[in-house]
């Protein structure tokens, strides 16, 4: 079950209030691509401290759930997996260094589910505490007015399918970005 928000796909970028940390649109707008390589049982054998992903994967980290998901997907935490060359209507990504950027203080974060959900949520075990260091956070969600100064500087372009009036309004997120650069180890 998706959770009705009033929007049909994407709400513009900062729509609903900020979490904790003044972050917005954490969950449910678009999945945010993450630098880890995804291991389905990469939660059992992670290290405590700043875990990243395994060493070899074909697959990269998404997190936070889209637009289209269902409420047990709608969470900061939640993980998903896509090969760093697939684009979607629900993936999009924020910066790790921008104009807005927020400190993310060092802490202790709870991360898997306890869920006795659908199967998907097998990867999502066992919860378990990892603690990270202090990072830094893009505020927002990038957009597609900014994504278009990236275009127009660089001549890369989002894949067609996505580039519609449904997913396209300057506030939006930009969708169905890949991640080409992030070549399989």
């Amino acid at each position: 079950m998706s959770v009705d928000d009033s929007y049909a796909y994407t709400a513009p970028v900062g729509s609903f209030a900020p979490n904790g940390y003044g972050l917005y649109d954490m969950a449910g707008n678009v999945y945010e691509w993450c630098s880890d390589w995804y291991g389905e049982d990469y939660y059992i054998i992670s290290r405590q401290n700043n875990p990243q992903g395994p060493d070899i994967s074909s697959l990269r980290v998404l997190r936070g759930g889209a637009w289209n998901s269902g409420s047990n997907e709608l969470r900061v935490a939640y993980r998903y997996c896509y090969t760093p060359e697939d684009t979607n209507i629900d993936v999009g990504f924020r910066c790790v260094s921008g104009v807005e950027m927020l400190l993310i203080p060092a802490g202790s974060f709870q991360m898997g589910s306890d869920s006795n959900g659908a199967s998907y949520d097998k990867d999502e075990k066992p919860v378990h505490i990892v603690h990270v260091e202090a990072f830094y956070m893009d505020k927002y969600e990038v957009t597609n007015a900014q994504y278009q100064k990236f275009v127009e500087a660089t001549e890369h372009r989002i894949p067609e399918p996505w580039n519609d009036s449904s997913f396209n309004q300057p506030d939006q997120p930009v969708v169905g970005v890949c991640c080409p650069g992030w070549t399989r180890r």
